[in-house]
């Protein structure tokens, strides 16, 4: 029987990750890159691989928001807003990543354009560094100024949306969906307005997001698909994103 020596891997990467290098396995046979490192070839099965820094170019090739049932809060603490994507590092395989520094209101535009070029952005949480991706493109990366610009949106939005606070109860759409949102989280409905924010002001539960969409489906007979929801946070934005499909 084959037997090898084999050293930490884990050790070996991130000590890398805090002198800046992100690392991925060579194969000595193939040259093939494995990124994240495994201690041999996936594409050739060869056992020899070496360490080697990659390159740091990227393409990604797949971009889905937040799903519903795996949504993670503490992740959105530390890098804020962000979306799942299927990164493909150059001679290396395609694997599942975090895309940071996204902007929202730009994900049709960017999935329209994939492939994307993206590159690695190295960040600390805690005692240890993580390795996330981010758009080369600067139309579809948030910036200082980007997020001031959409800090300014936010709260025209929320001006607007305050204004048209009293006269909500004249809505039938609004009110159907706030019964819809009071039933599902087990609240007075008299507590919502279109302001409230499902995931920071309700429980941030999945199942109970996915029960308010079936029971608003149901209710006004149009279809929400969960990557739909995953880009909306509050009951505002569900009336208009409801609105919109009956029109």
């Amino acid at each position: 029987m084959l037997k090898k020596d084999i050293k930490c891997i884990v050790k070996t990467y991130y000590d890398a990750l805090e002198e800046g290098k992100i690392f991925g396995r060579k194969c000595t046979a193939c040259g093939h890159v494995e990124y994240p490192p495994y201690l041999a070839c996936n594409l050739c099965g060869h056992l020899e691989t070496e360490w080697v820094e990659i390159s740091g170019k990227a393409m990604c090739n797949q971009i889905l928001p937040p799903p519903l049932a795996f949504f993670e809060p503490t992740l959105k603490e530390r890098v804020g807003d962000y979306w799942h994507g299927a990164v493909e590092p150059e001679n290396s395989d395609e694997s599942s990543a975090v895309l940071v520094n996204i902007i929202p209101s730009k994900l049709e535009e960017a999935i329209a354009k994939l492939p994307l070029e993206v590159r690695p952005v190295i960040v600390q949480h805690d005692d240890v560094k993580t390795v996330y991706w981010e758009f080369v493109d600067p139309s579809l990366r948030c910036t200082a100024d980007t997020e001031s610009e959409t800090a300014a949106d936010t709260a025209d939005t929320a001006a607007a949306a305050a204004a048209d606070g009293a006269d909500f109860k004249d809505d039938p759409v609004a009110m159907a969906v706030i019964a819809c949102a009071a039933d599902a989280y087990g609240v007075d409905a008299a507590t919502l307005t279109l302001n409230t924010n499902i995931r920071e002001e309700l429980a941030n539960q999945s199942m109970k997001m996915i029960v308010m969409i079936s029971e608003i489906e149901d209710e006004l007979n149009v279809e929400i698909s969960l990557r739909d929801a995953g880009t909306l946070l509050t009951i505002g934005d569900f009336v208009a994103a409801v609105k919109a499909k009956l029109e």
